[in-house]
C-alpha cells in the first residue's frame, strides 16, 4: 500500500503541472492504470473549488514511455 501511495504522490511544478514517479520494476513501459490514477489525482489538486472530479475516461492508443 505504501508503494501505491508513493506512486500517486505528485510534485506540483505550477498551478496545473505535476510530475509523478514511475516504479523501477518495469522501466521500459508504463501501466495505463497508473497514468489514469495520477491524472485523477492531478485533476483533483487542480480544481479551484471543492467539488472533486467524478469521472475519467481515457483511450490507450499506444504503449506509454515513462521518460
Amino acid at each position: 500500500f505504501d508503494e501505491l501511495l508513493a506512486i500517486l504522490h505528485l510534485d506540483r511544478l505550477d498551478d496545473d503541472t505535476f510530475v509523478g514517479s514511475h516504479p523501477s520494476k518495469n522501466p521500459v513501459r508504463t501501466f495505463g492504470g497508473q497514468m489514469m490514477a495520477q491524472a485523477f489525482v492531478a485533476a483533483g489538486r487542480s480544481l479551484k473549488h471543492q467539488t472533486p472530479p467524478s469521472a475519467l475516461s481515457v483511450h490507450f492508443i499506444s504503449g506509454g514511455n515513462p521518460e
